[in-house]
């Protein structure tokens, strides 16, 4: 049947262990975009369960969620958004870890900038992988 051939293919194109960037999902509860996890399995639905960098587990729904495999070499980055650390604001950085909160709002992250500084307990929503810093605008 169609379906059996779709569910194969998207069990081929998507093995247990890719990496996954998310662009967009579809759903209320959405994980935010930008944001990376790993294949754990794909169903006889064709959904692709996912173990997401967050903490999460909410599965992929092949062509309505929007989303990439991430090339082996690549690193999952984040622009940031720290208000107690302007120097690093704007900047794209490298997540080391992860402590899942009560909630997505309380997720805390071990982060690398770029000049190799290391910091920890950084919120979830001082990174934003969709934020850019104005040219204009001036560090405090």
């Amino acid at each position: 049947m169609e379906d059996r051939k779709k569910v194969e293919m998207i069990k081929n194109k998507y093995p247990v262990g890719t990496r996954i960037k998310l662009n967009y999902m579809q759903d209320d509860y959405a994980v935010p975009s930008g944001m990376t996890g790993t294949v754990d399995y794909v169903d006889d639905e064709g959904q692709i369960g996912m173990k997401w960098d967050n903490g999460r587990t909410l599965s992929l729904i092949y062509g309505v969620d929007s989303f990439n495999i991430i090339n082996e070499n690549q690193k999952a980055v984040f622009n940031t958004k720290i208000a107690s650390d302007m120097n690093h604001n704007g900047e794209i950085v490298e997540i080391l870890s992860f402590e899942k909160g009560k909630d997505i709002y309380s997720d805390r992250y071990k982060i690398k900038f770029n000049d190799g500084t290391i910091k920890d307990n950084i919120m979830s929503n001082e990174l934003n992988f969709n934020y850019h810093k104005n040219k204009d605008e001036r560090s405090r």
